[in-house]
């Protein structure tokens, strides 16, 4: 487990994709590509949650490429329930009403999913006591 920080960027020769990037340090000057940058107390973690999320627009693994517009994979990366703080976001995106609605929308999925396997464990833990007292 190691922090880092995890991007994402775009490349106009590739239009409607982009590209994740996990670094230890962020760049000096941020390129005109850099769309969302984030510090990750997990990077690797963060990493695997991403692409789990968009694991179905994968252009190319290698490379990192995802088939998704930026608000989406910015939505994706600052939903991530892991500890990070957003470091840099393009202005052009930063007040986006439709971003912050996926993300809220992205951290309600989590909740309902987390709240049904803390019920399936609630559910076996009764059931184990029940067969343990029979």
């Amino acid at each position: 487990m190691h922090s880092g920080y995890l991007t994402i960027e775009t490349d106009p020769s590739y239009p409607g994709t982009v590209r994740l990037r996990g670094m230890d340090a962020m760049p000096a000057n941020h390129p005109t590509s850099l769309k969302y940058a984030s510090r990750f107390t997990d990077l690797d973690a963060a990493l695997m949650h991403f692409h789990r999320a968009l694991r179905r627009q994968v252009v190319d693994l290698e490379q990192r490429v995802y088939r998704t517009p930026e608000s989406n994979a910015i939505a994706v990366a600052e939903a991530i329930e892991l500890p990070h703080r957003r470091v840099f976001i393009d202005p052009n995106l930063a007040d986006n009403h439709d971003l912050t609605t996926e993300i809220d929308r992205l951290h309600r999925s989590h909740r309902h999913w987390d709240r049904l396997f803390d019920l399936v464990g609630v559910v076996a833990l009764l059931l184990l006591l029940a067969t343990a007292f029979l």
